[in-house]
Order: structure tokens, then sequence, then C-alpha cells
């Protein structure tokens, strides 16, 4: 087995986070099913004894947010009182335990919060159902959530993150990373349009320092709607900062193993653009519960293939299929049916990419999951991309949980098992190279003189225009030029 530690750094990624942890919550065997899952929880999970010798399951996970952004979340987590002593946090070395309780039960102060909330949440751990490890949560106590007099929107403050804060950080990855057998690599979500994308440049350099041969999986994101404060005045600038941001994170993330940008908006720039609508769905795109579901599911089905039982195929022959010739930059694409009898609408997470035969797809991982349909995959794949390298799963297992907490955002009628059918699509493509090269060109035309605060936060000209300069170089790599 080749266990993955998952990292969230920012807001938006928890949400996404939360949910995810859900989804895998669900496929936990608590009580006799019909059916077992697929996968081997012990790849996300780590197993561990508590003080009453029970087994325990926790996710492998450090979550990072702003002070204020847990909610009512303790920051040490729930299950175990944390005593502190001369200012000093003294933490028990064990596991969490995870309460003695039914899944129904687990859940149902998650689902009464849902009905009084109108189906949204303020907080990521609203609806987060796994316990913690009190290692999981890092806070950085310098920045306030909602403060809008010292918002932590730049991404240089990100790099110039407190050190103490920093590396508290890269002690928690340090915990979870010396106690698993065989480390495949990361699952790395972060929020791009905000100092977090800082922060997750400074983390990535940390996994290149200390883990340099496993696999970065970077999803670098933002939502597709803002939902700005009323109390605040209207800045022009605030949209160019979230673009110059997210920008600056895609440069830097793409050292990672594999990049995948995620978002329901469907550009960059200026954001932001009106999401466009998803068949078959009606989410409420100021809703960071809401937006951040389907972007939860996706990554839990592109990710099956290392998290199986039987046959598992480890992280890093994704990273040197995906990533020939150094396209590192992939896209995401996603179709949920509800019944065997629908046809799958395959919609693109990443903003500035149709799914579609003229998409350009050079090589791609499709993966089905759910129970059989008259939907087939291999001759979808065949048929509408014959001159593409296709790589195909169908995981015939029940499908993609979306039972509560999960939002309410499909049109049809959920069945009893609130399952659904999946299909995602994780491509190298070459429109990249003119998604890339957009960028840069709406990067370059702005004036970083009147971006003062990122001036503040350290970013120079000089390294303005090699970012842009880098931008194009990373998307030649997807002209014509450098077929296959």
């Amino acid at each position: 087995m080749r266990e993955i530690l998952t990292v969230q750094c920012g807001p938006y990624s928890n949400f996404i986070g939360s949910h995810f942890w859900n989804i895998q919550d669900k496929d936990l065997v608590y009580q006799p099913r019909p059916v077992l899952p697929p996968t081997n929880p012990n790849v996300l999970f780590r197993e561990g004894q508590s003080l009453n010798k029970e087994v325990t399951f926790t996710p492998r996970l450090i979550s990072v947010d702003l002070k204020g952004g847990l909610g009512a979340l303790p920051r040490y987590g729930e299950l175990y009182s944390v005593e502190e002593k001369d200012g000093h946090v003294q933490l028990w070395e064990g596991d969490i335990r995870k309460e003695n309780r039914s899944e129904a039960e687990d859940e149902k102060d998650v689902d009464e919060t849902e009905v009084a909330s109108l189906g949204n949440y303020e907080f990521w751990s609203d609806y987060l159902v796994p316990r913690l490890h009190p290692n999981s949560n890092v806070v950085l106590e310098e920045f306030q959530k909602g403060n809008t007099l010292r918002p932590f929107d730049i991404f240089g403050l990100g790099t110039r993150a407190d050190e103490n804060e920093e590396e508290s950080t890269f002690e928690s990855i340090r915990f979870f990373a010396e106690e698993t057998d065989h480390l495949s690599g990361f699952h790395f979500l972060s929020d791009a349009d905000s100092g977090f994308g800082g922060l997750a440049h400074k983390i990535k350099d940390h996994f290149l320092d200390e883990y340099p041969r496993k696999s970065i999986l970077s999803f670098p994101t933002w939502p597709s709607l803002y939902s700005e404060p009323s109390d605040v005045p209207f800045s022009p600038l605030r949209n160019p900062t979230r673009f110059l941001n997210i920008s600056l994170s895609l440069y830097y993330l793409h050292e990672s193993s594999l990049l995948t940008p995620l978002s329901l908006n469907p550009g960059y720039f200026p954001l932001p653009k009106k999401p466009s609508s998803i068949p078959g769905m009606g989410i409420d795109h100021l809703s960071l519960y809401q937006s951040s579901a389907l972007l939860a599911s996706a990554i839990d089905t592109l990710s099956l293939p290392w998290r199986l039982k039987s046959n598992p195929a480890p992280t890093f022959e994704f990273v040197d299929a995906l990533s020939i010739r150094g396209r590192k930059c992939l896209t995401l694409s996603t179709a949920m049916m509800m019944t065997s009898s629908d046809a799958p609408h395959i919609h693109s997470l990443t903003p500035g990419f149709q799914f579609s035969p003229d998409s350009q797809i050079r090589i791609q991982s499709a993966i089905q999951r759910g129970t059989p349909t008259k939907f087939d995959l291999e001759d979808y794949l065949k048929t509408n991309f014959p001159q593409s390298y296709n790589s195909y799963r169908v995981v015939q297992d029940e499908g993609s949980p979306i039972g509560r907490p999960y939002p309410r955002i499909f049109d049809s009628v959920y069945d009893k098992d609130e399952r659904m059918n999946m299909i995602t699509s994780w491509s190298s493509s070459d429109t990249m190279e003119k998604i890339l090269n957009d960028i840069a060109a709406q990067a370059s035309k702005l004036n970083l003189n009147k971006m003062s605060r990122f001036l503040e936060a350290g970013l120079e000209e000089d390294e303005f225009k090699e970012v842009i300069n880098g931008l194009m170089n990373i998307a030649d790599d997807y002209s014509n030029r450098c077929d296959l």
C-alpha cells in the first residue's frame, strides 16, 4: 500500500476538502453492506488506537486557514481536550478516536444545521463529518477571516508568512509523512486567488526539498463567484488582484508533478465571469459550500486508481504518462448521471477548456464509477478521441456518494442509495497553449506600479516579467512544434 498525504491550503480548498472527506467517510464500513467499497481507506486515513485501545481512523490531512476560519471546530480537534502550559500546547502523541456512533447519528447535527441554514454554510467545518487529528489544523494567527482592513489577499503575503506558522505547517507535514510505510505523494489543494497562493508556493518548495521522489498532485482553485462585503467600497483593483494571484500561483506551482486548475468559473480574467450552467444541476455559485461539492466529487473519482484495494495503480505511473514532454498542466472534466439511461454531458472544471472532440486531447485518464449504464466509455473514447491515447477504467461498484451533507444541487429525484454514476477525464490537451498564452497576455497588460500592495509584499518588476515569460515558455510545450 502507498499512502497519500492531503494538504488543503485556504478556505475554498477546505470547503472542497470537507466534501471530499465526507465522501471518503461514506465508504468506511461501519456495519454490513450489500456492496463493499472498492477503495482501501488506509491510503487516505491513518489507523491508530485511542486511549481506550479502540481502533481509530482519522484523515491524513493538513488543513491551513486564517484565524477565525475554523468556525466552531477547536483548533486541536473535538475528541480530546488539550491543555496549555506556559503558552505551549501539550499534545497527546497518539491518535484521535472516532466516536462509536452510527453513520446516521454521526451526521445528525450536520443535517439539522443544513435545514436551519437553507442549504448553506459559512464555515467548511460546519458540515465536515470525520474527526481530525490534533496536528491537522494549522491556523495563520497573523491574519483574521473577514478582516477587510488587513486582508490576506496578496500572493506575496503568503511567501512572507510568519516563520513560526510556516514551520508549524512543515512540522505537521513531517508528522504525518514519517508515520507512513510507503508515502506515495500528496494531494495538494490550494486557493490560488489570495495570499494562500504564495503559501502554497512555499509548501511546494518544501515538498521538493524534503520529498523529492514523491508525487505532488496540485489543484490550484478559486470560487466560481465572489460575495463582496457590502461595507467595503468597490475597488477597481479587486479583480486584477485576484487574476495576478492566480497567474503567480500557476507559474510557481508548475514545478509540481502535475498541475490541474479547478473552478466552475469559465475564465481567468476578468473575474468574476458568469459561471456556465451545467445541465441537470442548480448550483448557487455564491455559496462556497455548493460550488465546491462537484469539484470534490471529481477529485474523488479521478483518484480512484491509486486508492483501490485490488490492483491499485501508483501515482507515479500517472505522473509519467500524463506529463510526457514536460506537459504538467492538465485539465479535468466530469459528468454525473442519476440513472443508467442518462446520456453524459461532460463538463470542464478547468477554466478556459471545453471537453469536446475538438479540444485536441493528446492523452487522458478516464474513470467511470457506478452501476452499469447504457453508456459505453471505451466506445465513446474511441469514437470521439481517435487520435488520443485513452487510458480508462470502469469501477462497477456503488456510485459517488451524494447523501447529506452533500448539497441538493441536482434536478433529478434522488434514489434511496443517494449515489450517482460519475465519469471524469483527466487530460493533457493542446488547448493549454492558448489558455496559458492568454493568461500571459492579460498579465502583461497590468500596470504593476498601480498595484502597490504587490510591490509592498515583495513582487519586483523583474520577477513580474519573469512570470509572464515563464507562462509563455510553458505554453510552448503544448504547441504543434512539440508534437509527441
